[in-house]
């Protein structure tokens, strides 16, 4: 668990996934500028992944109107989800978390990001995300009220 998105990018790089499953309101995917660049902050942490000319990823925006023109994207001209623009091999959007192979779920890390969500108690995001004491994981439909997640 972390304070910032762009905290996570080390644990993502080191995690041997080929696939991002990011629930959140942006998409924390931009398109680069005029010069090629994307500099890294909470919203552009997607375009620092090492291994995303490998990889897929997958925004789970919690409602619609997250995808709304410029409500949650996080690109300024060409959008990463219909353009390839982000150096991922393939990029999807879905609302909701139904879709989300919870069985093949092998990592989860959490940002509380303060900047954007009304901060929570640990114990309460905690809850949400339901960790069994087994160690497995078990998503469900709370999971949408919980802060950004990034698997």
């Amino acid at each position: 668990m972390v304070e910032s998105h762009e905290m996570l990018l080390a644990h993502i790089n080191a995690s041997g996934c080929q696939d991002v499953w990011n629930i959140d309101y942006h998409s924390d995917l931009a398109d680069p500028d005029k010069k090629g660049r994307v500099p890294l902050n909470c919203g552009t942490w997607g375009n620092h992944v090492r291994f995303r000319r490998k990889g897929t990823f997958i925004w789970c925006a919690p409602r619609p109107g997250c995808r709304d023109h410029s409500a949650g994207w996080c690109h300024i001209s060409r959008n990463p989800f219909r353009y390839d623009c982000s150096g991922w091999k393939r990029t999807r959007s879905f609302i909701g978390t139904k879709r989300i192979p919870w069985e093949q779920v092998h990592a989860v890390g959490v940002a509380i990001s303060p900047d954007y969500f009304k901060a929570q108690p640990v114990a309460n995001v905690m809850r949400k995300l339901r960790l069994r004491t087994d160690g497995s994981f078990n998503g469900g439909p709370d999971l949408t009220s919980a802060p950004d997640v990034v698997f």
